[in-house]
């Protein structure tokens, strides 16, 4: 059974990454024109904890804003997208509502310390190593298939920037 994310909200600029061309990064002439979900982690829940956490790098590279509207998977019966705040030296995740906006030539990153999904509910018995289906839907449509790695419980994450070599950071 899918469930989806019903809203997002409109994103901070600091995960929004604009498409430079300089002699330090890369020109993205590879996926100019084209919308995509580069890369996609599912981590497992630590022991007691209810939820597995979802983190997608989306690439956009039209001229045009692609505003993300749900994430969709057999795989969970709930998705839903959070956030990380900071209060003083406090963090704490709260529900993230509204419109997932990813602007032209710009790509879209969720991280711990920002935006991510929380997926519970596994339709079955879901193992590190193991593959996940995952549909970003879009207001105008279209719907971009993905799929996700399980990682452990703590594992690092992929750092995956468009046109740049991943590199692992904390989860």
């Amino acid at each position: 059974m899918k469930r989806t994310v019903s809203a997002f909200a409109a994103f901070a600029s600091t995960f929004l990454l604009p498409s430079y061309t300089s002699a330090n990064q890369l020109e993205h002439n590879i996926y100019r024109g084209e919308l995509l979900v580069e890369h996609a982690e599912i981590v497992l829940p630590a022991p007691g904890a209810a939820a597995a956490t979802g983190y997608l790098v989306i690439w956009n590279g039209t001229q045009k804003t692609a505003n993300v509207t749900a994430i969709e998977s057999g795989s969970f019966a709930s998705i839903s997208t959070r956030r990380t705040d900071f209060e003083g030296e406090r963090a704490y995740a709260e529900p993230y509502e509204g419109i997932l906006s990813v602007p032209g030539q710009a790509e879209l990153i969720m991280r711990p310390d920002g935006v991510y999904l929380s997926l519970k509910d596994p339709a079955k018995e879901v193992s590190a190593g193991d593959i996940i289906s995952l549909t970003v839907v879009f207001d105008d449509g279209q719907r971009l298939d993905a799929k996700a790695t399980v990682l452990a419980p703590g594992a690092q994450l992929i750092d995956h920037h468009h046109a740049e070599a991943d590199r692992f950071v904390n989860g």
